[in-house]
């Protein structure tokens, strides 16, 4: 079996670039080792170029089309795989199709939109509830009060729904204070957008900003709004940070970057938002992913008081 895909540049780039683990790339790997079975069953020769996939007598090409997952959909269930097998291959490469079309490596994707009937789909809830939120917040300030970056960082995961690789390549030119938003530009998985913060957060990121720690980094030639160790803040730290935020804080559970966008989904809805404009806010393409964002539902008996982050770091 040949690895057309495994060695292809689209592999490469989302290999680079992706911020899933370390467990999900290896298990994405093994799928895509079927996606090549299949193309080497097919006497299928390299380069693999997605968008001239098919090549015919006249010279003339076409992409990848629905008439090829539909034949390795086929493949699969020849493989005399389990449905939940079957499910995790479709997932994992649609997954990486719809990461390499977002970033324009490849301009039809049949995958994005094709059913993945071997399982039952849940809606998992990954939000948090206001207590993790409020006990988190807590942890963030008490471990930097000098700086606030802990709940600086915080605030734009949770208030502002910033994705992490959004919040580790974050500068400062990015930051427009006089119309309080956050330009969000091309190439960070969505078109280039302004997302608006609320005084909380303004008022955080202008002191943090102002310290002289971030200062000095700012005077060394530092852009990014956070970082570590005269570097930009990398995926790894940021969780490394999180985790120290966790630790510090009552809270038991395993929280990841992406948790605090999916409370940020549900906090529009508490707070009367539309679908629509909860789907505007978070940047996605489809209302079927924010939808997946939203259910069920956590009781949000009260909102986070974001009043409360003030200089003293009193409640």
């Amino acid at each position: 079996m040949e690895n057309f895909m495994i060695n292809s540049r689209y592999y490469k780039f989302w290999d680079s670039h992706t911020d899933v683990a370390k467990s999900t790339k290896k298990s994405y790997r093994a799928s895509l080792r079927k996606f090549d079975a299949f193309l080497t069953k097919l006497h299928f020769e390299a380069p693999l170029d997605l968008d001239s996939f098919y090549i015919y007598n006249d010279g003339t090409h076409a992409p990848i089309d629905k008439e090829f997952v539909d034949s390795f959909i086929e493949y699969l269930h020849d493989q005399n795989l389990s449905n939940n097998a079957k499910y995790s291959t479709l997932s994992a490469i649609k997954s990486i199709f719809c990461f390499l079309e977002d970033y324009e490596l490849i301009k039809n994707n049949p995958f994005r939109n094709y059913p993945n009937g071997f399982k039952e789909w849940k809606i998992l809830d990954r939000g948090l509830s206001i207590k993790e939120c409020n006990a988190l917040l807590n942890s963030a300030k008490s471990l930097d009060s000098n700086s606030d970056k802990y709940l600086c960082l915080l605030t734009l995961l949770l208030f502002c729904g910033l994705r992490a690789r959004e919040v580790c390549e974050l500068e400062y030119s990015q930051i427009y204070f006089d119309v309080s938003s956050i330009s969000i530009h091309n190439g960070q998985k969505t078109k280039a957008m302004g997302v608006p913060m609320n005084k909380a957060v303004v008022k955080l990121l202008k002191r943090y900003t102002s310290s002289h720690e971030w200062s000095e980094w700012s005077a060394r030639g530092g852009k990014t709004i956070f970082y570590e160790n005269n570097k930009p803040l990398t995926y790894v730290k940021l969780l490394k940070w999180i985790e120290d935020i966790v630790e510090n804080s009552s809270v038991v559970r395993r929280i990841t970057p992406h948790m605090f966008r999916h409370t940020f989904a549900q906090m529009l809805l508490k707070n009367g938002e539309d679908l629509i404009t909860i789907k505007r806010m978070l940047r996605h393409k489809s209302v079927t992913t924010t939808l997946m964002y939203l259910g069920p539902l956590v009781e949000w008996n009260e909102e986070v008081d974001h009043k409360k982050w003030n200089k003293s770091g009193k409640a």
